[in-house]
């Protein structure tokens, strides 16, 4: 979800399988209030309109989807491939979704494949979620939280699988960072270690800032105090 005019770059680990795909039936299966037609247009790749379906399952990723749906004159996603020098849709890296504004997502072979590339598409469409029709900024402090927001929604589809989110370490700060947040509200839960949390909050911001990805021209980190809350969309997402 690595997640780049770069204006977002966004991966996942390569899982090496094919990707599962719902029946046609259950996807247009779906809550009455936002469906898959009405957030992506109608050439979407299937395995992408799928993947959407499977967020729409899911009470957070519902939730998020209707909020993007909500968005005034929104923009429909569209998709283009990522080539390689030969111009055919690129197989060499690890799956990989780059949100452009607009509607447009890139993406390449192996994110088509991915058999979890709800969850990279969850993190495009928080991208959405934060910036609305405008264009992103490349902000370290965004990434973060659409990351955080990616390991919520990924640990509420099983409780019994733990997401790889770029690598183990980031991984590693991404759950010391949710251990402090009330998944119902997206505050901080009472008695939360905030030394702790901002520490690592820090630390995911420096572990973004060494990947080439994160620290090319225009990237940017801003410093948050104690004073400050990292994650205002994924509190307005809890509370809605």
């Amino acid at each position: 979800m690595l997640i780049v005019i770069f204006l977002w770059n966004c991966s996942a680990p390569e899982f090496g399988i094919e990707s599962e795909m719902l029946p046609d039936t259950e996807l247009y299966l779906l809550p009455e209030d936002v469906t898959v037609q009405d957030l992506l247009q109608d050439n979407s790749p299937e395995e992408f309109k799928h993947a959407t379906g499977r967020i729409l399952t899911n009470t957070l990723g519902r939730k998020l989807l209707q909020r993007v749906k909500d968005i005034p004159n929104r923009f429909l996603i569209f998709f283009r491939g990522i080539e390689d020098k030969d111009g055919n849709l690129d197989m060499s890296s690890d799956a990989e979704l780059r949100y452009y504004g607009t509607g447009r997502i890139d993406y390449n072979y192996k994110a088509l494949r991915d058999p979890n590339n709800d969850e990279l598409m969850f993190h495009e469409f928080f991208h959405f979620y934060q910036h609305g029709n405008m264009l992103p900024v490349r902000s370290r402090n965004n990434e973060v939280e659409a990351y955080v927001a990616q390991y919520l929604y990924a640990t509420s589809k099983s409780s019994s699988r733990a997401p790889k989110i770029i690598d183990n370490i980031f991984t590693s700060i991404l759950a010391q960072l949710v251990k402090a947040i009330d998944k119902s509200t997206g505050n901080f839960l009472a008695g939360a270690d905030l030394d702790k949390f901002y520490k690592n909050y820090q630390a995911a911001l420096d572990y973004l800032e060494l990947l080439p990805a994160y620290s090319d021209e225009g990237w940017f980190s801003l410093k948050i105090d104690r004073n400050t809350h990292p994650f205002p969309n994924i509190v307005k997402l809890m509370k809605s």
